[in-house]
């Protein structure tokens, strides 16, 4: 899983995916466009020039409207703001955006490019045509008046993001002022989505009971926590030393009155999950219970496999894997030596006491040994290393027990910022330490990590491709990783068939 910030909403989707790029062979990447010496404004240009100024054009338009976007790839000309999401005036920009993009690539002739630059064209129309498909009718009406949900909202990544160790810059005071009024847009964006679940009361499309509970324990955890032992006041805690007394004493004022906004708007959230929308919210879980669900899936299913398959195939080709994987199972219970059913393996291996952390401290030490073992063996794989570091962190208790078992949030392209592997401590004996190697090449190195700062850090490529992507590439690269320890395995058990 990859934390991303095209968890804000329809909008965001496009404008917002700053944490995975795509590019498949960095080495042959091809050179941005650079001046010619003695060119002019009269000098034609290349219609590979052409091309990448229409990229360049359309990337600054889409950090214009998504500051958020801009602050993960350390660019903080718009870091006062988080963006206007969930309002009917930013759909409406980047629905014309996307229009116009695909207009001015009407004006390149193909004939004249480079089969790497014609697919960096095919890519980009694709791009702009899916995010053209948030805007049609019934994907609207599927996805506005559904703006959170516990496992993919603002709410739960604002606090991480502004706690002294996430993507927020806290180095000057302009750094802190902007945070200030980056809690106030917060404010803003939760009384839209407010408005939008209100919404879906009326179209009758609306989140489950199931994952309104969760919303509301999540602001429950949030709204119980002192302010000042609340994310937000981290980097209260940690001013820099050259900060006078006076920004001090300013900065810190602001912080609590602003902070109270957040505490205050989380609160008429929480209230209107739990007393308006949860006793109508529906009680079935799946898309296919929820009005527009079906056309909402198809899309889903494109966006994810750039596949046109229908969500019949896709079933079918899921059961296939899990018979595959079965496969593979019998194997893993072979080699362990255990005697039984595949059922009362997979029971053992969540239910025996060895495969249990000891402790939260004790998981932590775990996964830095893990991390070190790799960080001794990648070189041996790799000649290419991300200039970003990479952090291993367990999630914060404010928000573990929504979270995934791991996930990855991007480092800076310039590496400044490291990249993080989170990993999940709540409920121990639900994290079978088992699976810590491979969640860990997954969503560490070399997995995530490795294929998302490397595109971003190749600054030869255009920024959609540097910082924008399809998933089943990006999830497809971390499960290839993956296999370096199942291929361990099996040359385990090779050696110990040897006579």
């Amino acid at each position: 899983m990859i934390i991303r910030l095209a968890l804000l909403g329809t909008t965001a989707l496009s404008l917002a995916a700053c944490s995975s790029a795509y590019g498949q062979e960095v080495a042959s990447a091809p050179a941005a466009p650079q001046a010619v010496a003695g060119e002019t404004a009269e000098t034609p240009q290349s219609e590979r020039d052409r091309l990448y100024a229409i990229f360049a054009a359309a990337d600054e338009a889409e950090l214009e409207l998504s500051p958020l976007s801009a602050i993960f790839r350390g660019q903080y000309e718009n870091a006062d703001r988080i963006g206007d999401f969930y309002s009917d005036e930013l759909d409406a920009k980047a629905e014309k955006l996307a229009q116009d993009n695909l207009a001015a690539l009407e004006g390149i002739d193909t004939a004249k490019l480079s089969q790497t630059d014609k697919l960096a064209y095919e890519v980009f129309a694709l791009n702009q045509r899916e995010t053209l498909s948030n805007y049609e009718p019934e994907i609207a009406a599927a996805t506005r008046p559904r703006p959170m949900n516990h496992f993919f909202g603002i709410h739960t990544f604002y606090p991480t993001f502004e706690s002294g160790s996430g993507a927020a810059p806290f180095k000057t005071v302009k750094d802190y002022e902007n945070a200030a009024s980056r809690h106030a847009d917060y404010v803003r964006i939760i009384e839209r989505a407010i408005g939008r679940f209100r919404d879906g009361m009326e179209s009758g499309v609306l989140e489950t009971r199931l994952t309104t509970e969760n919303m509301i324990e999540q602001l429950d955890t949030q709204i119980e926590q002192p302010l000042e032992e609340s994310p937000y006041w981290g980097p209260i805690k940690a001013f820099p030393e050259d900060f006078s007394d006076t920004d001090k004493a300013r900065l810190e004022a602001d912080f609590r009155t602003s902070i109270a906004g957040i505490y205050a708007v989380n609160t008429r959230l929480r209230d209107f999950l739990r007393d308006e929308y949860l006793p109508v919210a529906r009680t079935s879980v799946g898309l296919s219970d929820m009005k527009g669900g079906d056309v909402l899936y198809a899309k889903l299913i494109r966006d994810t496999t750039t596949l046109p398959l229908t969500a019949d195939e896709l079933h079918e080709l899921g059961k296939s894997e899990v018979a595959r994987i079965q496969g593979e199972m019998e194997e893993v219970k072979e080699l362990m030596g255990f005697e039984g059913t595949l059922s009362e393996f997979f029971t053992y291996l969540r239910t025996d006491p060895k495969f249990t952390p000891e402790s939260r401290e004790w998981l932590t030490e775990e996964y830095y040994r893990i991390g070190k073992v790799v960080d001794e063996k990648i070189g041996d794989y790799f000649s290419l290393l991300p200039k970003s570091e990479l952090e291993i962190r367990p999630y914060e208790p404010f928000r573990e027990k929504f979270q995934a078992g791991g996930s990855y949030q991007s480092g800076s392209p310039d590496g400044e910022r490291p990249g993080v592997f989170y990993f999940n401590a709540y409920d121990l004996p639900s994290r079978p330490i088992t699976q810590n190697v491979t969640l860990y090449l997954h969503e560490g190195a070399p997995g995530h990590h490795f294929q998302i700062s490397i595109a971003q850090e190749n600054e030869g490529l255009p920024a959609f491709m540097r910082f924008g992507g399809t998933t089943a590439y990006v999830e497809g690269w971390a499960l290839y990783s993956e296999t370096g320890s199942r291929c361990s395995a099996q040359s385990r058990r090779s050696h110990r068939s040897r006579p």
